[in-house]
């Protein structure tokens, strides 16, 4: 069995982490004589068997679904090969014994042949999920990516198990095949490697194991590699299978976690994170202050305190001792910028420590020395040993053991050396909690690069460093930065709809005020608060400002509680009264409580943690009624604090870590009165939120102690994220052009990369018509004018660019060797015809290139053959050119660089197409051969759209190799172009700019921002800005869901929630409307595209109407499923003749107006084929209300007036001038209902529909034969109550389309202007946009037919102009002008991405 390299790789590094054991070395005894215990391993062993929880899983693929907590269901109803799913553990486990056994029962589903197969399976640390969906025709690949597997089969008809256990061996695999003669549905599978031996059994229910079935050590490179455990299903070609598993680990160890990004603090210069494990120190400079410092942001402490770091060096020199790294350890307290001493200062730095491992290489010397030092009485005690060889890669090992330090070190496949000396600890050093770190010494040196990766290996983490009171900032004190912004924005006060209410005597006298009170000795009279939505960062603060009304002239008063309760909590639960207060006090995460007492000046604190954490009691010698009191849970510790009127912050009053039930758990917060059994109790406060990061949704999966069904209560969200990155881009090979490229990248299938010999001019085109062009070796592009070139949609054939001897000179072909009906009678009914352009790719001019007779219609000569390739000389300004061509074997030559050509006269058969050309130039540089594998994910830099959707990657469309420098190469296919420039080492993604790299420490994520390099392919149909918010933008996207931009359009992301939310299931959002700066409304359909032109009689499918509060992190379906008046008629779909499985509302959306002022807040959509339904009540839910209260509403469809029967297509709804309406457009492809399309105004109080079209006029060019007003697609109304309307060149109506006006409500209407295929049109103050695609030939502006593009009128549609400085001219969709600046505009493309500019 084939092991892949890079898991080879993996695997020797994993077995760096192994330390060594039994060794004399690693064993002494302390001061006491007492026989100190080995290096602790790196991994942690396991106590019993553990059922493997959902929340342990990696899934990729389809159909996979969790039941139970601990089942996994993979199943299939579909005959699609790629129907199916892979689960791998999240962690790989290591140890001698790695031991994984699942139960399974399986469905049968066949009558004849064998059923759809399910395997479990071992592979290396590292794998991926998504590497392992091998279809049945590619079973091998995955076989090949195993160390070992099992599988099991039946046979509909047989009464026998089949099963197959392969192990990976030097030579390939090694397989066994045993049977039984009974046919399981329900089996029990085992995998375990012992002692790096493969053994495979099964078991039948209430039988014994059977095996080992086989018993097969592994190889080398695989021995003793941390293993992921994995389930899967071979298909077997079959439509259906369902299998539930319940898998269980029965031995193995989890590898320790390396040290995070977020763990270190950081001072200095030159830090850098490559991943989240990796720390890289380095310097270009020659300066004593270019290095820097990172050290862990706690201390640890315990009698075992032990750290290592494997690193990798960089040589700078030929001689000299190169700069030197440091591992250290320091006393809790310090901080990293105490630690930046540089060269001359370095004794500073070593008195600082408590003891210290440096290891330094020369130049010219194959050693290393090590250099280890620990702090003593007398000052320190120090080891120098060294070893003859030089290590670039090593790691390094410090631990205080008993209070005795020991430095290690090791080398790649070696074992550990040392300890290099034994030293114990003066007495004040003895115990203190230990921060670990690391730094560099330069040595005087310019350059540095270190790699590391750090493991704690043992120790127990310190609680978090709390200053005395809490600091001026809300959030977490800064220490590496001082400087650095918060966590959050600003404080928050919590507003009244953002609070959930129980009991009695809850009122809020403003928006963020809340009052408790009573007048009653009932003990039920008093009331609960509790946040709607929970919070989870690091840091979750609050703190109530609160004045109490003194009652008593003795006794306690009624006390008030603050409170953190894990999520899922509701008020109904929370309110035990004074008789049992204990029940309420053990449901809370932590408290804090204060009282006074009626005839004594004294405040009382009372604050504890939770699960028995420890209470403690303060109190002060004045009685405040006005009081602030704060709650906050840092880093998984409570620490609460109290300040009087004018005071400073009193506290924390204790620091309690909670258990670890509770760790990282999100929080609400609430409120709530102990009555003390007293009649009257009156507060007033005000809470406010310091830190916490977005508010987020409770769970509802269970039931509560409320009366009422469970619920998610709805509250304004916020979508705080980090600025975006600047660009690291130099733009300056683009910066002017007078449009700028925007969107996520790609998106789109590429082909035809084609790279430069002679600079840095590239070019690649799309299966969108566009050619693309960069003058800086692909980091930045710019499409080439539609008027200019374009390209073919047939990629894997379509020609790239091809090079001459001049720099300047380029030759194009957007043409394919199908050269049927290419010509009739003598005429180029489809022309091809060839292009050259002379200044690098900007313009482009009709060429002859086989001789053929045949012309186009503007009289520019038509190819008898279509060019398959170029090839130009490599010797400058040599004028030589080939090309060979489809369809013949025939080659043409130029020699003054493709200004003309003639045919060559070649000694064979020419009626066959050629199948290659050797060019041989003597003064051409030597070759050489270099292959090329498919790219690496590993070794790729992945793009949004790779990660947040993936790729349709089943190979390259084209290659294309630099030819002067092999080590540059690219190839293309759905959705991506990858680039290498250092011979496949890595990959780049160089059609998108990631664009939070600052905040990620250059790890690329899912759900991150990203900024256009130009190569833009996602159809956008609309940009609709939030009104509440102009900051964000969200643009309808084919295929991709959604994208949201936080920035105004600069920078955006793929979005629609995580796959948990029921839009994320949806393939396109088509139209979008805001009530609020985080309330967005969005209805979509699960059809590829927008739902026009061939797919356009697509009527139901799958889809909806969803509402996101917080700008689309996450979703929920609005109103039921089913309307209140469904119509059969509205599915328009045999198999579903009647309106039984009330779903009415689940099917294609295609757009949505929100309007507050009617009906209680009425949100009204347009659906695909239904018509309009509308939901009212919608105001009151909101402020106030829960999701499931929001999808119990049912929709009410109101058709009346609005056509009839099934034609009811609406892709437009909206408000103006204070009226409701919407466009009707023509049911095709069946055109049936031509007379009821158009306009339509809704009147509310007869809930009916009017048409507003009287007489439209037939323009004099229009055929009396063709419809008027079979597609409209977009309208308007401005402000003087004109009338817009554009439709498309549809059903054979030949140039009939157009712009259309109507200047008397609707009674007439008239064509203003021809236009072939116009989406949409837009009314801005006195002037009128149209935009949509316009038919331009392959060579520009010289063919196609019918006006279109990016059209506008000034004057009422008299006259029109068009803006043609965007080089997207023929794929138009909309524009939307910029809500930040009037003068500039979005304009939007079908395949192009969107571009920003000045408003024409």
């Amino acid at each position: 069995m084939a092991f892949p390299p890079r898991l080879v790789a993996l695997a020797a590094a994993a077995l760096l982490l192994a330390p060594a054991t039994g060794t004399a070395s690693l064993r002494r005894s302390d001061s006491s004589g007492a026989d100190l215990a080995p290096a602790p391993q790196t991994i942690r062993e396991l106590s019993s068997p553990s059922d493997i929880a959902a929340d342990e899983w990696l899934v990729a693929g389809h159909g996979v679904s969790f039941p139970a907590d601990t089942d996994v269901l993979l199943q299939s109803s579909s005959s699609a090969s790629d129907q199916f799913g892979v689960v791998l553990t999240k962690d790989a486990y290591g140890g001698p014994d790695v031991d994984f056994m699942v139960h399974y029962t399986q469905t049968a589903f066949l009558s004849s042949g064998y059923e759809s197969q399910p395997y479990i399976f071992f592979v290396p640390e590292g794998t991926s999920p998504d590497e392992l969906l091998q279809t049945d025709n590619t079973m091998g690949e995955f076989h090949a990516l195993t160390t070992g597997y099992l599988r099991s089969k039946i046979f509909a008809q047989g009464s026998f198990t089949l099963f197959r256990n392969c192990v990976a061996a030097d030579g390939g695999a090694s397989c066994a095949e045993p049977s039984t003669n009974q046919k399981h549905l329900e089996l029990t599978l085992r995998l375990r490697r012992l002692d790096n031996v493969i053994l495979p059994y099964y078991k039948a229910p209430g039988g014994d194991w059977v095996g080992p079935l086989q018993s097969v050590e592994l190889p080398a490179s695989l021995r003793d590699v941390p293993l992921h455990f994995g389930i899967r299903v071979k298909k077997e070609w079959r439509v259906e299978h369902e299998f539930q598993f319940r898998a269980t680990r029965l031995a193995g160890a989890a590898p320790l976690p390396k040290i995070a990004s977020s763990d270190w603090l950081v001072a200095g210069n030159g830090v850098s994170f490559p991943t989240d494990a990796e720390v890289m120190l380095e310097s270009s400079s020659s300066a004593s202050s270019e290095f820097g410092v990172v050290l862990t942001e706690r201390a640890y402490s315990g009698p075992d305190v032990d750290f290592m770091v494997e690193y990798t060096q960089t040589a700078f020199l030929t001689s000299g001792y190169e700069s030197q790294i440091y591992v250290f350890f320091v006393p809790e307290g310090t901080s990293p910028d105490e630690l930046l001493q540089t060269d001359n200062t370095m004794g500073e730095f070593h008195a600082l420590t408590t003891g210290y491992l440096r290891s330094k290489i020369f130049g010219s010397i194959d050693a290393t020395w090590f250099r280890s030092c620990v702090a003593t009485d007398g000052g320190e005690s120090c080891a120098g040993p060294s070893t003859n060889q030089k290590h670039l890669e090593l790691t390094l090992r410090l631990r205080r053991y008993h209070n005795v330090v020991e430095p290690y070190w090791k080398a790649p496949g070696g074992d550990w050396v040392g300890p290099l000396q034994s030293v114990e600890l003066p007495a004040a050093l003895r115990d203190v909690p230990l921060h670990f770190g690391m730094r560099v010494k330069k040595e005087w040196k310019a350059e540095h690069r270190f790699v590391a990766r750090a493991t704690k290996l043992a120790g127990e983490a310190s609680l978090p460093a709390v200053t005395e009171g809490p600091t001026a900032s809300p959030t977490k004190v800064a220490t590496a930065d001082p400087t650095a912004a918060p966590t959050e924005p600003t404080a928050t006060d919590i507003a009244t709809d953002e609070w959930m209410v129980a009991g009695n005597g809850v009122s809020f006298p403003s928006d963020t005020e809340v009052t408790l009170q009573s007048s009653s000795s009932s003990s039920s009279e008093f009331g609960v608060v509790l946040t709607k939505h929970a919070f989870n960062e690091p840091d979750v603060d609050f703190q109530v400002e609160y004045t109490q009304t003194d009652f008593l002239e003795t006794g306690y008063e009624s006390q008030l509680y603050i409170f953190f309760v894990p999520t899922g909590a509701y008020p109904d639960a929370l309110l035990q009264t004074d008789n049992d207060i204990g029940g309420f006090l053990e449901q809370t995460a932590g408290y804090l409580r204060s009282k006074i007492f009626g005839g004594a000046e004294n405040t009382w604190f009372r604050s504890c943690g939770a699960e028995n954490g420890g209470c403690d009691d303060a109190s002060t010698n004045q009685k405040h009624l006005e009081l602030t009191l704060r709650l906050r849970r840092y880093e998984n510790v409570i620490l609460p604090y109290y300040k009087a009127p004018g005071g400073d912050w009193v506290g924390p009053l204790q620091s309690v870590e909670l258990p670890a039930s509770l760790h990282d758990v999100p929080l609400q917060f609430g409120m709530r009165v102990k009555k003390e059994w007293r009649a009257e109790h009156e507060f007033h406060l005000r809470a406010t939120k310091l830190a916490g990061g977005p508010p987020l949704p409770i769970p509802t999966e269970g039931p509560t102690s409320s009366p009422t069904e469970t619920r998610t209560w709805i509250a304004p969200g916020t979508n705080y994220k980090e600025p975006v990155c600047p660009s690291t881009l130099d733009r300056s090979s683009v910066s002017g052009n007078a449009y700028e490229v925007r969107g996520i990248g790609g998106g789109g299938a590429m082909s035809g990369l084609s790279l430069s010999p002679w600079n840095d001019l590239w070019f690649v085109g799309t299966d969108m018509g566009t050619l693309f062009r960069s003058t800086d070796a692909g980091r930045l592009w710019y499409p080439v004018s539609h008027y200019e070139a374009k390209y073919h949609s047939r990629l894997i054939v379509s020609t790239p660019v091809g090079y001459t001897s001049d720099p300047s000179i380029v030759l194009h072909a957007s043409c394919h060797e199908d050269l049927t009906d290419l010509y009739s009678n003598g005429n180029a009914v489809r022309p091809c015809v060839a292009q050259r352009s002379m200044d690098s790719g900007v313009t482009w001019s009709p060429i002859d290139i086989t001789g053929g007779s045949i012309v186009d219609s503007r009289g520019n000569p038509a190819l008898d053959y279509v060019p398959m390739s170029w090839y130009g000389s490599l010797v400058a300004n040599s004028g030589i050119v080939y090309c060979t061509v489809y369809g013949s074997g025939n080659i043409y030559r130029s020699s003054d660089d493709g200004a003309t050509w003639s045919q060559l006269n070649l000694p064979f058969d020419t009626s066959n197409d050629a199948v290659g050309l050797y060019f041989d130039e003597s003064a051409a540089p030597t070759r050489y051969f270099r292959q090329y594998p498919m790219w690496a994910s590993d070794k790729l830099d992945y793009s949004g759209v790779g990660l947040d959707v993936g790729y349709w990657d089943a190979g390259y469309y084209r290659w294309a190799i630099q030819p002067n420098d092999s080590s540059v190469a690219g190839g293309s296919g759905n959705f991506f172009l990858h680039v290498t420039r250092n011979g496949g080492e890595n990959w780049e993604s160089p059609f998108t700019e990631y664009a939070d790299g600052c905040n990620t420490g250059g790890e690329r994520l899912e759900g991150r921002r990203w900024r256009s390099t130009g190569l833009e392919m996602t159809s956008v149909r609309w940009l609709k800005f939030n009104p509440y918010n102009t900051d964000y933008a969200f643009a309808s996207v084919a295929d991709i869901r959604m994208l949201r931009s936080d920035d105004g359009g600069n920078t955006f992301e793929i979005t629609g929630g995580d796959n948990t939310d029921p839009l994320f299931r949806l393939n396109t959002v088509y139209d979008y409307d805001f009530a609020g700066v985080h309330t967005v409304f969005a209805v979509g359909g699960n059809f590829h595209d927008w739902p026009h032109e061939w797919y356009k009689n697509l009527r139901r499918g799958s889809g909806g109407v969803f509402v996101s509060f917080n700008s689309g992190d996450n979703w929920h379906r609005v109103g039921a499923e089913g309307s209140s008046n469904c119509d059969p008629y509205y599915f328009n779909d045999s198999s579903e003749p009647d309106c039984s499985t009330d779903d009415d509302m689940v099917r294609q959306i295609l757009s949505v107006h929100w309007d507050a002022t009617i009906g209680g807040g009425t949100l009204y959509v347009g659906t695909q084929s239904a018509g309009v339904a509308r939901l009212e009540g919608l105001n009151e839910i909101f402020a106030s209300g829960t999701i499931e209260m929001m999808q119990d509403l049912r929709w009410e469809w109101i058709n009346n007036g609005l056509g009839e029967g099934t034609g009811r297509i609406v892709p437009e709804i909206k408000k103006r001038n204070g009226n409701l309406y919407c466009l009707l457009t023509g049911d095709a492809p069946d055109f049936a209902n031509n007379e009821f399309v158009g306009v339509y105004e809704f009147d509310h109080a007869s809930y009916t529909w009017s048409i507003k079209k009287g007489v439209v006029n037939r323009h004099a060019d229009i055929g009396d034969s063709y419809d008027l007003w079979a597609y409209p697609t977009s309208f308007d109304i401005d402000a003087q109550g004109t009338m817009w309307l554009v439709d498309i060149e549809t059903n054979w109506n030949y140039l009939a389309s157009g712009v259309w006006k109507s200047s008397d409500d609707g009674a007439t209407w008239d064509r203003m202007q021809q236009f072939t295929f116009p989406y949409h049109v837009l009314c801005v103050g006195d002037r009128v946009y149209a935009s949509g695609a316009r038919s331009i030939s392959h060579i520009g502006n010289t063919g196609g037919w019918g006006e279109g593009g990016a059209m506008y009128s000034d004057d009422g549609g008299l006259t029109w102009q068009k803006n043609e400085e965007i080089p997207l001219l023929s794929n138009l969709n909309s524009v939307v002008v910029d809500p930040a600046d009037e003068t500039q505009v979005f304009y939007t493309f079908f395949g192009g991405g969107i571009l920003n500019g000045p408003r024409p």
